[in-house]
């Protein structure tokens, strides 16, 4: 009899160890995926965090560069311009563009021919020598070059890569009305027409007394 009692209790005993054992599986599981939930919601917010901080930024450097650049902010011509008739010479740094300025220096720059290599900027500008940041792969004759004023940003979410649209609007004399937008790189243009954009800004430049003399900021939306 007593042996039979041995057994029972033996069995009583692996059946709560099994139970606490399931317990505390579910304990430890439930753990986890609250902890991997915790996680990937933190990513979440430092990555739209970090692209806000982005599309604040190039917003910033988008109206100072317009600002600046006597090219921008006109009809059929922001944040980007092409010259045509340009020259190139393989293995050099330098072609003349009668049309550089002072706030070209910075901008991403690259040609019809494709002699230009990709990432390219103005390095600096003399009159109207350019100087590029790379040597040109291979020489061309009337060579159309476009400068874009802004290359694609994301310094702080390189993986969210950030544009900036600049639309131009009629504008009294010594004025430039434009109305900048920053979009996800991957998104059509404009962006805010299918409400993507993440700021859109209503930007009027005063040139009255000197060139980009004030800016005032008419509107600033956020998404």
């Amino acid at each position: 009899m007593r042996r039979s009692n041995f057994r029972a209790d033996d069995g009583q005993t692996l059946i709560f160890a099994l139970a606490f054992l399931v317990f505390i599986t579910a304990i430890v599981v439930g753990m986890l995926n609250l902890a991997f939930a915790n996680v990937r919601t933190t990513k979440i917010v430092k990555d739209n965090r970090s692209t806000n901080y982005d599309a604040d930024g190039a917003m910033e450097i988008a109206i100072a560069s317009v600002r600046a650049n006597t090219h921008q902010g006109f009809l059929g011509t922001c944040l980007s311009r092409a010259d045509t008739g340009v020259t190139l010479t393989g293995g050099s740094k330098n072609f003349v563009d009668a049309q550089a300025a002072a706030g070209d220096v910075g901008s991403a720059v690259s040609d019809s021919a494709g002699r230009i290599p990709a990432g390219t900027t103005v390095a600096s500008i003399s009159g109207s020598t350019v100087t590029m940041s790379n040597a040109a792969s291979g020489s061309a004759s009337n060579d159309t070059v476009t400068f874009s004023l802004l290359p694609t940003y994301g310094a702080n979410n390189p993986v969210q890569q950030l544009r900036v649209d600049c639309f131009p609007t009629l504008a009294p004399f010594f004025q430039r009305h434009v109305v900048l937008e920053v979009c996800r790189s991957a998104d059509s243009s404009p962006c805010d027409i299918a409400g993507k954009s993440l700021i859109r800004a209503e930007v009027t430049f005063y040139d009255d007394q000197s060139y980009g003399r004030a800016v005032v900021i008419n509107s600033w939306s956020t998404r």
